[in-house]
């Protein structure tokens, strides 16, 4: 009767030494072979329990997914309560949404988008990564933004009659890393306008020589290539006055 109880007592306080002696006991005295053998389970129950809190505190020490999934799988297993799993669960959690932020910085990287960047350094911080994880990712993010601005300013820059500022686009666009194929066009357009600046200028010199020599083959010839290059009317005026009068007195 006295093994009996203490084998009892020892399976109700849960404790793997105190359960094992009063089976060594037990089995000295001759109790049944079933309420040994029932003991023995509950032993080896309580050891499995051990085991896999042992490895759920290893799991949250290393925060490693593999290791968290596996022992909370044992643990459940084992039928630890559910406060037992809880911490486990919790990191699982934190470091499952952490990889996934890790895989969207990857991704954001290799496409380089603006708002692939954004939406992965937002996502990141959330899951909480360190900002060491996420400083590659903030600094192309940050390049990426500088370029768009540049490629917007090289796009304006195309379209305004300040060759200046086309140039100073095209230096700028160098400068952040636009590539050849991005500012070719804008190259092309730069080399358009300094062949009519060129072209426009060579018209205004030759209508101030056209002006001075008051030859009316050269005045014919310097008034209609300044109207070709578009020069204001009034720089016309006075050749066209000119050739009035020495048509006048050809007459």
């Amino acid at each position: 009767a006295a093994a009996r109880s203490r084998l009892r007592k020892a399976q109700a306080n849960t404790s793997i030494y105190a359960l094992s002696e009063a089976i060594a006991y037990g089995e000295e005295v001759k109790l049944s072979a079933e309420e040994l053998e029932i003991a023995r389970n509950d032993c080896s129950q309580l050891r499995r329990k051990a085991s896999a809190r042992d490895a759920l505190n290893a799991a949250v020490q290393r925060r490693s997914i593999e290791e968290l999934r596996m022992a909370i799988k044992e643990g459940e297993g084992s039928s630890l309560h559910e406060e037992e799993l809880a911490l486990a669960k919790h990191i699982l959690s934190q470091e499952s949404a952490k990889k996934l932020a890790r895989a969207g910085v990857e991704a954001a990287l290799s496409s380089r988008s603006i708002a692939e960047l954004e939406a992965a350094l937002e996502e990141g911080k959330g899951a909480g990564l360190e900002d060491s994880e996420l400083s590659e990712a903030t600094l192309t993010l940050e390049r990426e933004r500088r370029r768009a601005e540049a490629r917007s300013t090289l796009l304006q820059a195309c379209t305004s009659a300040d060759i200046g500022e086309l140039i100073a686009a095209i230096k700028a666009g160098e400068d952040i890393g636009l590539s050849d194929e991005e500012l070719s066009q804008a190259k092309d357009v730069l080399q358009e306008k300094e062949r009519r600046a060129l072209r426009t200028s060579s018209a205004r010199d030759a209508l101030i020589t056209a002006i001075e020599q008051r030859s009316i083959e050269v005045l014919k010839m310097a008034i209609d290539e300044a109207a070709e290059v578009n020069l204001p009317d009034e720089e016309l005026t006075l050749a066209k006055n000119i050739l009035a009068q020495e048509s006048a007195k050809k007459l």
